[in-house]
């Protein structure tokens, strides 16, 4: 039998040892879990928020790839979203989202059609110079099956991207499949071009030092205790990396590799 004296100094220990390692356990960061649900933008009508651009040469951008260089970038440009109303494309309940440049003069305004239910992507439309006049460009998003999917919008100075977020736990890595259509949502037109489009979302949760720099100082309060979410969007020809936060109605920051855009400022509907 072990005597009083010959105990203590292993009860010592092992009490060191289990201490120690709950410190261990304690230090060790755990990564929060993120309900999709929670990242989903809740629009209401009335809402208006701006984000901030910053576009590169895509000359200069193509021999730098690394890092910008402050010589090619174009100057700042703001955008001022507002959720118009809702309206219906086809058999669609969408909210109306028109964007406006906020620089001085006539500037084409750029309009999204979302689904009010899934926040996917229905319709695109914007207008293009063409030979002194504003051409109207018309895309829309068939679904497989009725499937929601995020949907990687034309254009790079004016990051419009949707990831998709559904009720759970995110997950890191799905493969969804749509159809852009050269028209509107709800007409047939056989003039109309149709693409397949397969695209590829990964989720992550990111650290705050990860991000520190990257989000507008007002949204980038609580990073310890309000995890940012990364999404990455891929299709065979484009790529974008996106960071997203709890009640944001749009990314705090998105890259699509020519353009940095950045969540400035928020204005929700007073209720």
């Amino acid at each position: 039998m072990f005597s009083r004296k010959t105990w203590w100094p292993i009860l010592s220990i092992a009490g060191a040892i289990l201490f120690g390692g709950a410190v261990l356990l304690l230090a060790e960061p755990v990564t929060p879990k993120v309900d999709g649900g929670d990242l989903k933008p809740q629009w209401q009508v009335g809402d208006q928020w701006v984000v901030e651009t910053q576009s590169q040469q895509i000359q200069a951008r193509t021999e730098l790839p690394e890092k910008p260089d402050k010589e090619t970038q174009l100057p700042p440009v703001q955008w001022q979203f507002t959720v118009q109303k809702e309206e219906t494309l086809g058999e669609a309940k969408c909210l109306r989202l028109e964007i406006k440049c906020l620089v001085e003069g006539k500037q084409p305004v750029t309009t999204l059609w979302v689904d009010k239910k899934s926040m996917t992507v229905r319709q695109y439309q914007t207008q293009l110079p063409v030979q002194g006049r504003y051409r109207k460009l018309t895309e829309s998003y068939q679904l497989q099956d009725g499937q929601p999917t995020p949907v990687l919008c034309p254009g790079s100075a004016l990051p419009l991207d949707m990831p998709l977020f559904q009720k759970g736990a995110t997950k890191g890595d799905e493969t969804y499949v749509y159809e852009a259509v050269s028209g509107a949502l709800g007409t047939k037109d056989p003039n109309d071009v149709t693409f397949t489009t397969e695209i590829k979302q990964k989720v992550n949760v990111v650290k705050p030092d990860a991000v520190k720099g990257l989000i507008a100082e007002d949204f980038s309060k609580d990073l310890d205790t309000k995890p940012v979410v990364e999404v990455e969007l891929k299709t065979p020809d484009k790529s974008v990396r996106q960071l997203w936060r709890q009640e944001m109605p749009w990314p705090v920051f998105a890259d699509n590799g020519i353009t940095q855009a950045r969540l400035v400022k928020f204005t929700p509907v007073k209720k």
